[in-house]
């Protein structure tokens, strides 16, 4: 099944000190306590996430709340460590808009400037890749070099990828369009943008940002490395079935893209910093902010791609962030244990920090319930189905070539095919369920298991118990 499921996602994707800001210290009391908790309740119940922190940003207030447990049964709080996978490109946005603000380098810069000497980049004719192209994911490099494609479901997918293996996949790299023509998400790309900011400053990607944006602004709990004496306060990473997940390590060529790891308290800080740059920017009364100017221009619409595209990836981007249809700038990410959540709304002065340590997208679901209680209203929990609906799914499907078993376990729907590790079927609705690896959505109708990656649907028909296996595959 996992196989089948690979090849169908692969087709479907084809400088001064620290400000003096007022303590950031976590208020546990109401008004959102009992709200926030109603949310998260259905997502502990159904095991979906093991540990979760929310922080809340509601104008100058800040809220921290932890649910779940981590270590030796602790709940986490505002100091718990996370993995903060694709969130770590907001912070490579900003080190772009400082060192644009430095003049260090233009947006419009090709990126073949900044590269070793004698190393190539692709290209199309007189258009050249630019530094504006990886920031707006237009610059047309797949989402992943080819060595880490190759092993991206493995535990630890991006260790060991230093700079000669980067610099060697760029030269020989296939665009998927021409640069600055569509919009295609490319971590590969923002590995490349933070790499070469770092080689520019003349400093490795972690040190670079530390000095240059992480001191600066107070950050203190946000990292690549855990310091020594940090590691107990680092919550342990959980896969999608609960088993515990090992640490994803990057190496400083590729760090940009997802390599840090942070604190709810540090997000929210961050979080009161934007905020502050983007009012004192608009003409509005506000406290004055370290890097105000670079992080006013991180926060700023770039230009849309030449082309319009159906992908869904086709949305407005800033420099490290993503930008919804309500204007709010936002950026997730997940690695093998863990998954964060980082949304500003620029206008209202609000903000949602999810970090959590369960390697799972429905925390994302929260969000929107999130935003809506920060704006005055009470939206309804999350409904997730409950055992009965979940065992009304069990059986046994013919795929070609294979079968898959689902069953219960406990409060998980689970599916394996033989010789496979099982892989679990996060709820969406009573029919609708998520496998988090591969990124396939499924749907249970009439008889049928429906795996659904993109535009690539493949149907798995239900078989009686002592049912007969499915048709070999042919040749």
């Amino acid at each position: 099944m996992r196989r089948c499921l690979v090849v169908l996602a692969l087709a479907a994707s084809c400088g001064g000190g620290a400000p003096a800001l007022p303590p950031l210290a976590p208020v546990n009391t109401d008004p959102y306590r009992a709200e926030v908790a109603a949310q998260v309740a259905p997502l502990l119940a159904s095991q979906l996430v093991d540990a979760l922190v929310v922080g809340l940003v509601d104008g100058e207030r800040t809220f921290v709340f932890g649910f779940g447990k981590v270590g030796a049964g602790a709940s986490p709080d505002g100091a718990t460590v996370f993995e903060l996978g694709s969130v770590s490109k907001v912070f490579t946005g900003i080190l772009l808009a400082d060192a644009i603000e430095r003049g260090e380098v233009a947006a419009d810069a090709a990126i073949v400037s900044l590269l070793p000497m004698g190393i190539t980049a692709p290209g199309s004719g007189e258009r050249p890749i630019t530094l504006l192209d990886l920031a707006a994911h237009r610059s047309g490099l797949p989402s992943l070099p080819p060595a880490i494609e190759a092993r991206v479901h493995t535990a630890d997918p991006y260790a060991g990828y230093g700079e000669d293996a980067l610099l060697r996949d760029l030269a020989r790299a296939r665009l998927r369009a021409a640069p600055g023509r569509q919009v295609h998400y490319s971590n590969w790309g923002y590995g490349l943008l933070g790499y070469l900011l770092a080689s520019r400053a003349g400093a490795p990607y972690a040190a670079t940002l530390t000095t240059r944006v992480l001191a600066p602004l107070g950050l203190v709990d946000t990292f690549q490395q855990v310091p020594a004496g940090r590691a107990g306060r680092h919550a342990a990473g959980h896969d999608a079935l609960g088993r515990v997940a090992p640490f994803w390590t990057f190496t400083p060529a590729m760090a940009g893209l997802g390599g840090l790891r942070s604190t709810t308290n540090d997000l929210l800080r961050l979080t009161r910093l934007l905020l502050d740059a983007h009012a004192a920017g608009g003409g509005r009364r506000g406290k004055p902010a370290p890097l105000a100017a670079a992080l006013r221009r991180s926060l700023e619409p770039l230009p849309g791609a030449d082309e319009a595209s159906a992908a869904p990836e086709a949305v407005a981007m800033a420099m490290g962030w993503q930008i919804d249809g309500a204007g709010r700038r936002w950026h997730n990410g997940s690695t093998g244990g863990f998954h964060a959540y980082l949304g500003v709304d620029l206008e209202r002065r609000h903000g949602v920090v999810l970090l959590a340590a369960t390697s799972t997208a429905q925390v994302d679901r929260l969000v929107g319930p999130l935003f809506e209680l920060l704006g005055g209203h009470a939206p309804e929990p999350l409904q997730l189905p409950g055992p009965d609906v979940l065992a009304r799914h069990a059986g046994r499907y013919a795929l070609p070539g294979s079968v898959v078993e689902v069953r219960v376990d406990g409060k998980k729907l689970v599916a394996a095919s033989p010789g496979e590790r099982p892989v679990r079927l996060a709820p969406i609705s009573d029919d609708e369920y998520f496998i988090e690896e591969v990124g396939a959505v499924v749907v249970f109708a009439r008889g049928e298991m429906v795996f659904v990656v993109g535009d690539q649907r493949v149907v798995a028909t239900r078989i009686g118990a002592d049912g007969p296996a499915p048709a070999p595959t042919p040749p």
